[in-house]
């Protein structure tokens, strides 16, 4: 695997169980000056972190993200985003356990 990307780091753990890709991120801040530009580079870092997992398919994954934002407040700006790689992949949060 090389997957190079300034906010994510990727590894790879075999498993006699199959693979198990662990996705590390750190996204943007909330900035309300600069939402736009915020925004952008939050789809670009979720965009990569998507094609990652598709590249992939058939294995498990572990995703560790600072989010920086409040994934159950809808009207947060970077939650949509969130909740569409969620559904996309079947993902559940470790705070819905």
């Amino acid at each position: 695997m090389n997957y190079k990307h300034e906010r994510v780091s990727v590894l790879k753990l075999a498993c006699n169980l199959g693979d198990i890709i662990l996705i590390c991120g750190y996204l943007p801040f909330y900035d309300t000056r600069n939402l736009q530009i915020q925004k952008t580079i939050y789809q670009d870092t979720m965009s990569y972190i998507e094609n990652v997992m598709d590249d992939h398919v058939g294995s498990k994954f572990i995703l560790l993200l600072d989010m920086n934002c409040n994934m159950y407040q809808s009207n947060h700006p970077y939650s949509l985003l969130i909740h569409d790689t969620m559904a996309k992949f079947s993902l559940v949060s470790a705070f819905d356990l």
